[in-house]
């Protein structure tokens, strides 16, 4: 049984007071000592001493919710679509299924973001640089950068040309943007480079998942 020490006590054949009375039932001020706390405001100061908390005795979703999306199809990006320089205006395009959107209703002690997307480019030329950034609420997150590595030969199948991206962001980075309560959005996004202007070579991508996990 949860502890609960009311603030008044009543004696048997005493006049009650009204105000007691309601203290003693609703009285947030009072936490943890009202009825108040039976209405969702049950913590810690309320615990018995050797009784533990089990995982059980934790409502669904109560310390922890998270989820995630996908795609189910690879996607060619070709080299002349692409700006020729990466501070070009629209350089990088945003990956579908590599992207997730979600609202705050509350500040959550920590954010964090997962994800995993394949690249595998027929580029053979280190010119042409293959690049993936990850922003958070359109602020680029600078140690989520990624560079696909050029094939060795367009004729043969390289230990090279495939490059998995398993990333991860906390909120609790130093200098991460604040995810507090609102609207929020994540992606990875993509640049192609083209130095020669010739447009033959293909980038294709995979993406498998990005998730978010947000914790009380």
């Amino acid at each position: 049984m949860p502890d609960i020490v009311l603030p008044n006590v009543f004696v048997s054949g005493n006049t009650t007071n009204g105000d007691a009375v309601t203290q003693n039932l609703y009285d947030p001020a009072a936490t943890p000592n009202s009825f108040e706390v039976l209405d969702g405001w049950l913590g810690n100061p309320n615990r018995q001493p050797g009784w533990d908390i089990r995982a059980q005795q934790i409502m669904k979703r109560r310390m922890v919710e998270g989820w995630m999306v996908g795609s189910t199809g690879p996607i060619d990006y070709f080299s002349n679509t692409f700006p020729t320089s990466n501070t070009d205006t629209g350089a990088y395009r945003r990956i579908p299924g590599c992207g997730i959107s979600w609202f705050s209703y509350r500040a959550y002690s920590a954010v964090v973001l997962t994800w995993q997307i394949i690249t595998a480019t027929a580029e053979d030329t280190l010119a042409d640089n293959i690049e993936l950034r990850f922003r958070v609420d359109d602020v680029v997150i600078p140690r989520q950068f990624r560079v696909q590595p050029f094939t060795q030969s367009l004729g043969l199948r390289s230990r090279f040309r495939d490059r998995i991206w398993s990333g991860h962001w906390c909120s609790l980075e130093a200098g991460a943007p604040s995810v507090g309560i609102g609207w929020h959005n994540a992606w990875v996004e993509m640049f192609h480079g083209d130095a020669a202007g010739a447009g033959a070579n293909t980038t294709r991508v995979r993406t498998r998942n990005m998730k978010v996990f947000r914790l009380r």
